[in-house]
This record gives structure tokens, sequence and C-alpha cells, in this order.
């Protein structure tokens, strides 16, 4: 399943990425662009508004009426949505692309010292070039979504 989160879901969409799910977030866009985007890749538009109750063959939607990142993951789960564990960590944060391996010394120069030196294991979004490891905060998060969303 696919998802287009409004700009009042900028954090949803980001832990949504760290859980594997594809998300498209830009909260520069306005709302007919976002519907438009919707259809287009057939996405369900994540929201806090009720506006697209109102709108004819509106794309799908879920309205969420929390405004707390771990009710949010709650009340998704409450509509259906789950992850798997395998999916954790596989896009980019940032930018929602699919993560890749990356080979330790060609990062070299693009994490710092202590980082390189201490992990061995590390993956690189092909759009946006930031790099990921499992640091010490990957457990956390991980805990919090697979408590909320692990099928």
């Amino acid at each position: 399943m696919k998802f287009i989160a409004d700009r009042m879901l900028g954090r949803l969409a980001r832990w949504l990425r760290g859980a594997g799910l594809d998300v498209f977030y830009n909260p520069s866009i306005d709302r007919s662009s976002l519907i438009r985007i919707a259809r287009e890749d057939g996405r369900t538009i994540l929201t806090r508004a009720h506006f697209y109750t109102e709108i004819k063959n509106s794309p799908p939607f879920i309205i969420l009426k929390s405004e707390t990142i771990w009710e949010q993951l709650s009340e998704l789960r409450s509509h259906g949505i789950s992850i798997n564990k395998s999916s954790l960590f596989t896009r980019c944060m940032v930018c929602n692309n699919l993560l890749h391996d990356v080979d330790k010394n060609s990062i070299k120069d693009l994490v710092p010292s202590r980082v390189y030196n201490f992990y061995t294991s590390f993956k690189i979004c092909p759009s946006c070039n930031k790099v990921y490891w499992k640091g010490t905060h990957a457990a956390r998060i991980e805990n919090v979504l697979t408590s909320q969303l692990a099928s």
C-alpha cells in the first residue's frame, strides 16, 4: 500500500518511511496537487483534515484524530496498516527512495569518523545520498514501530 501524507503529518511520514512504507510527503504542495498525486500514483491520503469527506470521487483517505505520533501509529493499525520487521529501515526517511547497501569504504567521507570506525554496515539513498547505519536509536525506533504496527 502506498500513501501520501498532507502537510500536517510530516513526522508521521518519516516514521512510516522508517517502517519501510512508501509515503510521499511534500509540505509545500496544495490540496489539489495532493489529490492529483494520490489519484495518479494510487496512494491513500493520510490527513487530519475532514475536507476529503466532501470531495466527490475522492481518492482513498484515512483521517487521523490524534496529534501524537504514537497514537497516530496506533490509529493506523486500527485501519489495518501493518509492517513486516524485514521492511524496517529500507526507505530513506528524507526522500522516500529505497536504500541500497553500500561498501563501507565508499562512505568514509560521508559519515563522522567515530561512526565509520564503530559500525560495519551502511545503507545509502541513491537520490539524496543520505547515509544510514543501525545506531543506538535504531533499536528504540524498531521497538516503537513493531509494538504499534507489526503484523
